[in-house]
């Protein structure tokens, strides 16, 4: 949330360096006064001055009767950042340690803490990032350095920028423009930026987890949840098992189909009924199959069976 005594050229840097960093516009991308105005609402004032700030940053280039250029960061200007940044925080910590005291230490312990809670709860990881910078940049406060201070929330803020620039690579690529669709994990890009450079016609699936992440990824425009895993999996080593219990209660607060997927195959894939999902996914119950045909059409008998008497099942059929 935009603090309320930014002034308008700040909350507008604010905007549009979000967006940036976010990777709405990359590396490449003209700004135009005129359409930023329109966007905003606002004078072309307070607009020109905050691209002016964004140019003294480094974030953009002024282009003569063109607009204003995205700058792309190079990846021995991050080396560097991350050599100055080693030599900036250790040379610090060596000299000003000793001042670390209690009240600090708490606030780090209650700041790992909300972290791990956080990532109980599923977090991306720009999100995973962003933790870190409070860790580093709260420690550093410590040393009571303004100037130092400063630096490294440049710093850190370029290689925030890098990563966007890297993810924004793979989102803007012409394969996935050409897909029908995309399915985004609670680790990929953010379900609200995907629906943004999808478009509203092509089809969006979001890894949900938890009954909150199912919530925001239904805000967010997704068109189908993937939950589990439901029975443990030997495809992905990360996959922590999820409890029928939470899979039902995910299908119940979803206003859009549930698929299913984990460890399912013939031996266990009844074991979903009565948990209203509208599908499943299936890896190694078929790849691991004798007959891989018969199997399917096994698998394929049982989900009927399962979606028919399943409230979610018209989810799929209205969709």
């Amino acid at each position: 949330m935009i603090s309320q005594e930014m002034n308008l050229k700040e909350q507008i840097h604010h905007h549009l360096f979000s967006d940036i960093v976010n990777g709405v516009y990359t590396p490449g991308s003209i700004l135009h006064e005129k359409n930023l105005m329109e966007k905003y609402g606002v004078s072309r004032a307070p607009i020109r001055e905050a691209l002016i700030q964004l140019c003294s940053e480094g974030v953009l280039r002024n282009l003569p009767k063109r607009g204003y250029e995205v700058t792309e960061i190079s990846a021995e200007e991050i080396q560097n950042i991350i050599r100055y940044r080693i030599s900036l925080e250790c040379g610090f910590m060596q000299q000003y340690g000793g001042y670390i005291d209690d009240a600090l230490i708490e606030k780090l312990e209650q700041h790992n803490l909300n972290h791990q809670q956080r990532q109980g709860e599923g977090l991306t990881a720009l999100e995973h990032w962003q933790d870190n910078i409070y860790f580093h940049l709260l420690l550093f406060s410590n040393y009571r350095n303004d100037y130092a201070y400063k630096r490294l929330q440049e710093s850190m803020a370029t290689q925030t920028r890098f990563y966007a620039q890297k993810r924004s690579r793979q989102w803007h690529s012409p394969i996935f423009y050409d897909a029908d669709g995309l399915h985004v994990g609670q680790d990929d890009m953010d379900a609200g930026l995907a629906r943004k450079l999808l478009g509203p016609d092509r089809i969006l699936g979001v890894t949900a987890k938890t009954v909150e992440q199912a919530r925001k990824a239904c805000a967010q425009g997704a068109d189908y949840l993937g939950s589990g895993a439901v029975f443990g999996t030997t495809t992905k080593s990360d996959a922590r098992p999820m409890t029928m219990e939470t899979l039902r209660a995910i299908c119940d607060c979803s206003d859009i189909p549930v698929v299913a997927i984990g460890g399912i195959n013939l031996d266990n894939i009844g074991l979903l009924e009565g948990s209203h999902v509208a599908g499943a996914a299936i890896v190694s119950g078929i790849f691991a199959a004798q007959d891989i045909c018969l199997t399917t059409g096994r698998l394929k008998e049982a989900m009927i069976k399962i979606c028919s008497s399943s409230r979610n099942f018209q989810k799929t059929v209205d969709n």
